[in-house]
């Protein structure tokens, strides 16, 4: 059976497989870059993409140039042996880079990515945060216009408008982001959201990432909940309040919030009204209880890649669903629990479970409707 691609392995079907693995923007910078490091912007604490925490995997849209704020957050590599990857520096040089004064570093990036080409269009706009050395970001409305248009003359290749680094953003900018005929925005950097920005975000019909927003009010929500992107991710949020989940829930595409640990029941319910895929891979344990309202779900397909294991009363409830179910962090089942998840009406994607036995396998399959691994839809 054919292998699935990355994202069908991670039952993700609104984030196609990383830009990395194909024909790029940089393709002379692509073809070593590494999955593992973080964003540029997240190694001088501007934001941007941070190393996998609720998840095993990255955003398929993390930036292309995280290699060069690997060298900086992780002088060896994770996974490798000093000195076997083909682009981490030695640990000579690591150590060397690893002095470099900020300054002196912001101004050495600087000139690699003038070196790939993406500097045209973009203003940096330097100053002293809170007694720190970050630096604020930004873009007026004709480089964004301007950045915009070479985007879309990439003919397709450039999928991901990524602008993890900005730290601010207007109204007229939003406007001009909106003219992207690209698959994804990602906005990470943004740590605060006006309503009149997020009016005009709203209106943008691909993939949207804000994750780098912790919290946001009512009237925030209420905008957001009226886009019409594909997918809207909202990963950072800590916690949030029925009135925001109420508004949230009105997102047409699929949603994403699985920086949320816990959910109270009026939470839940009111997440529970989303029509399309919702992620809450945050929550690492469900009781009885929350499952009874995830069960009212109605949506696509939602997504629990947190949970390690679950008992059969959860299972028994989660199974009620008429959507989709995907357990990402499943690895074992016992035959209780695949007794009732084999209930399931809506398709259950169990992609990450090991040395399964034979009888629990066979009740599986009895849904007629499971990824297994290996396995697509």
């Amino acid at each position: 059976m054919a292998q699935p691609r990355e994202s069908e392995q991670h039952g993700d079907e609104s984030r196609p497989a990383s830009p990395l693995a194909g024909p790029g923007v940089l393709p002379h910078c692509r073809s070593q870059a590494t999955r593992n490091g973080p964003s540029l912007g997240r190694a001088l604490g501007l934001g941007g993409h941070r190393p996998p925490l609720l998840f095993s995997f990255n955003h398929p849209h993390d930036p292309l140039l995280r290699h060069v704020a690997a060298w900086i957050a992780y002088p060896r590599h994770p996974f490798r042996p000093t000195g076997t990857h083909p682009i981490s520096p030695s640990s000579r040089t690591a150590d060397v880079i690893m002095k470099i004064p900020m300054r002196a570093f912001l101004a050495l990036a600087s000139l690699l990515v003038a070196a790939c080409g993406l500097t045209s269009g973009l203003s940096i706009e330097a100053g002293e945060v809170s007694g720190n050395q970050k630096k604020i970001i930004a873009l007026n409305v004709q480089e964004a216009a301007d950045l915009v248009e070479k985007a879309n003359a990439s003919n397709g290749e450039k999928w991901n408008l990524d602008l993890a680094w900005l730290t601010s953003i207007d109204r007229d900018v939003a406007r001009e982001l909106l003219n992207y005929e690209g698959q994804w925005i990602t906005l990470d950097g943004l740590t605060s959201l006006s309503q009149d920005v997020s009016q005009r975000l709203a209106k943008f019909t691909g993939g949207l990432s804000l994750d780098g927003l912790t919290s946001i009010d009512k009237g925030v929500a209420q905008e957001l909940g009226k886009s019409k992107a594909r997918s809207l991710s909202l990963d950072g949020l800590r916690s949030i309040d029925k009135d925001v989940a109420r508004e949230l829930a009105k997102v047409d595409g699929s949603l994403f919030v699985s920086g949320l640990t816990s959910l109270d029941k009026h939470v839940a319910q009111e997440l529970a009204k989303h029509e399309g895929r919702l992620w809450l891979s945050g929550l690492a344990t469900i009781d009885k209880g929350l499952a009874q309202v995830l069960a009212k779900y109605e949506g696509d397909n939602l997504t629990l890649n947190g949970l390690t294991s679950i008992d059969k009363d959860v299972a028994r409830e989660l199974a009620k669903t008429k959507g989709g179910l995907t357990f990402g962090g499943l690895t074992s089942i016992d035959k209780g629990v695949a007794q009732e998840l084999a209930k399931s009406k809506g398709g259950l994607s169990l992609y990450r479970l090991r040395g399964v036995e034979k009888d629990v396998l066979r009740l599986l399959r009895s849904s007629g409707n499971i990824m297994l691994p290996g396995e697509t839809w």
